[in-house]
C-alpha cells in the first residue's frame, strides 16, 4: 500500500495501521481522482473509458500480459485470471467507476 502511495505521490504515514492506511489511500484517491488518471497511459485511459461506458457490474476481458495495468497495481480493478483462455476478466467496482 505504501508503494502505491509513493507512485501517486501521496503522503500517508507509515506508522498507521493497515486498516487506517487503506482508508487514507481510498480517501485521497476519491477526493482527487485526477492523480490516478494523470498517471495512466493512453491505453489504460481507454480501458477506464470502456469501464465507464460498460456500466455497473460489467466485466472487461483482455488478453493476459506479463505486466499488470497500473489500475491493477493500484487495486482499482478486480482481476480473474482465466488461465485456459489466457485472459484477464476485469471488474471495476461501481464506487471506483463513478
Amino acid at each position: 500500500m505504501l508503494d502505491t502511495c509513493k507512485k501517486l505521490d501521496l503522503h500517508v504515514s507509515p506508522n498507521l495501521k493497515k486498516k487506517e492506511t487503506a482508508r487514507r489511500i481510498a480517501q485521497e484517491i476519491s477526493d482527487n481522482p485526477l492523480v490516478v488518471l494523470c498517471s495512466l497511459s493512453k491505453s489504460e485511459l481507454q480501458l477506464v473509458d470502456e469501464f465507464v461506458k460498460a456500466g455497473p457490474n460489467q466485466y472487461i476481458t483482455r488478453k493476459m500480459r506479463k505486466t499488470q495495468y497500473k489500475l491493477q497495481k493500484y487495486s482499482l480493478i478486480l482481476t480473474y485470471k482465466d488461465l485456459e483462455a489466457g485472459e484477464w476478466k476485469m471488474l471495476m467496482p461501481d464506487s471506483v467507476r463513478e
